[in-house]
């Protein structure tokens, strides 16, 4: 557990040393001398964050938002006070021409 907390003092002080621009520039660097090396980590770190995300969404609980729901359940699931009442699916029907 020390191991992990030296190499995360060290990241911040690589970091605080060099700034955003000195980490790109590394980074460009690592690309050009092992890019098989550096899309491996790419890849990695996007299945990891990808992974996250997924855990992150599962855990809050919170429902799918309307617009990710089929339009059946989208409409039914806004509050009515959300809809006005002009539109398509409100539930009233067309108003009928006069004769």
């Amino acid at each position: 557990m020390a191991q992990v907390a030296d190499r995360g003092h060290r990241a911040v002080d690589y970091l605080d040393k060099l700034g955003a621009e000195g980490l790109l520039q590394d980074l460009q660097g690592f690309a050009r001398r092992r890019p098989g090396a550096f899309l491996s980590a790419a890849a990695l770190a996007g299945l990891v964050v990808e992974r996250l995300a997924k855990a992150g969404s599962k855990a809050d609980g919170s429902r799918p938002r309307p617009s990710a729901l089929p339009p059946s359940q989208a409409e039914r699931s806004l509050p009515a006070a959300v809809v006005p009442p002009q539109l398509p699916g409100r539930g009233e029907e067309d108003p009928q021409p006069g004769p």
